[in-house]
């Protein structure tokens, strides 16, 4: 450093900041930059605080990028673990209320929808997962009602309809009500009943709601209805509590909607 020391006396040009030059006030002064204030100690050129501001502003710099990245990495995180809950939670659903994959691809196309409209903020990932589920089943024609959805989730039957509701209006669901058709396939699966039983039942539906005999009347009781009826004509009965349990309605109200058909249908049949 004799050398750094004797090429700086010479020159007299800071070799940190380029810009001042060193000088000597009094004989046992420090040579020292005019500018950025580096100076000679025994024989060793160091910074001065002009210099050590910058670099600890440099440091400050990198330690406010390295937290920031650090805190994006955090949230990013936390992004994939929710989703990957999400998706979890949307498994088990669908597999607790017999739903296909088409239903379970739908409701995760909405949740994520959900989540890109920041739609999640204040409510629960639960209650956007059923929402979104429901909303899916409506939509691929495979309906389940607020009850059954409500009963396989954690969250209760109003958070569930209130999530829905938001998310309808602010995705622009637009979704149209069940219909009583769209059971008629899960309520013959269900019972062991082959196509025919599901065609004729669609197509009593079809003749009753174009005779406005359905005007009023909850979708499942008279899917059931349908469904009963059907059943009998194609020799394939099943019991009034099978096929009531099965629409998950009381037998009174099966017996109600299969009534009211028949006569409005000029369906005669010896009902059990």
């Amino acid at each position: 450093m004799e050398e750094t020391r004797e090429r700086a006396e010479r020159t007299e040009t800071c070799p940190y900041c380029r810009k001042g030059f060193f000088q000597r006030p009094t004989p046992e002064s420090k040579l020292t930059c005019t500018v950025c204030e580096a100076y000679f100690a025994n024989g060793t050129l160091y910074r001065g605080r002009t210099e050590l501001l910058h670099s600890n502003e440099e440091s400050g710099t990198q330690l406010y990028r390295f937290r920031k990245w650090q805190q994006r990495i955090r949230v990013s995180n936390a992004t994939e673990r929710n989703l990957a809950f999400a998706l979890s939670e949307l498994d088990r659903l669908s597999i607790a209320n017999n739903l296909p994959r088409t239903v379970r691809e739908s409701a995760s196309t909405i949740y994520r929808k959900a989540v890109s409209r920041n739609l999640i903020r204040g409510r629960s990932i639960e209650g956007v997962v059923a929402a979104s589920i429901y909303a899916a089943c409506r939509i691929c024609g495979m309906p389940r009602t607020i009850e059954e959805v409500a009963e396989t989730s954690i969250i209760s039957k109003k958070e569930l309809g209130r999530t829905y509701r938001f998310l309808a209006r602010e995705l622009k669901l637009n979704l149209m009500p069940a219909r009583p058709q769209d059971y008629v396939q899960r309520f013959c699966n269900t019972l062991d009943l082959d196509v025919r039983v599901q065609t004729a039942a669609k197509d009593l539906l079809d003749s009753a709601s174009s005779k406005d005999l359905l005007s009023g009347l909850g979708p499942k009781g008279v899917a059931a209805g349908a469904v009963y009826i059907s059943a009998i004509l194609c020799e394939q009965h099943r019991s009034q509590r099978e096929v009531a349990d099965t629409a998950s309605i009381s037998e009174v109200t099966l017996r109600c909607r299969y009534k009211r058909l028949a006569e409005g249908l000029g369906i005669t049949i010896e009902f059990s």
